[in-house]
């Protein structure tokens, strides 16, 4: 009878040992993603960060005009804003690009004033 306990436990033991047991499983890895705001430069532009906190600038200065800003590591379900503003009224060209781990950007919007997109 000892002797089938302890071969009993000793079946346990390399079972519960073995190499599958002791790695983790994942099904899936999680996506990273980069945001690339790009517009022309702007009295006021507004922007959201890695945090998901909107971020003003005022006057940011560039040599060439344009306002970029890339952002991230974000992951799914980020939601990125971009504005800017003239105070005239001013239709100011505004893009928003996204980067899916060592892919390269992809443009997801463009529009006028102010865009948003939610990485799906």
């Amino acid at each position: 009878m000892k002797r089938i306990l302890f071969l009993f436990i000793s079946l346990i033991t390399v079972l519960a040992c073995s190499p599958e047991a002791t790695q983790p499983t994942t099904d899936e890895t999680q996506d990273t993603f980069f945001v690339r705001y790009i517009g022309k430069s702007a009295p006021m532009v507004t922007y959201t960060n890695e945090e998901g906190k909107r971020i003003s600038l005022t006057n940011p200065s560039t040599e060439d005009g344009v306002f970029e800003r890339i952002i991230g590591p974000v992951y799914t379900g980020f939601k990125c804003s971009f504005s800017m503003d003239t105070g005239t009224g001013t239709k100011l060209p505004l893009r928003i690009e996204v980067k899916r781990n060592d892919e390269p950007f992809v443009v997801k919007v463009e529009g006028n004033n102010s865009i948003s997109y939610t990485i799906e």
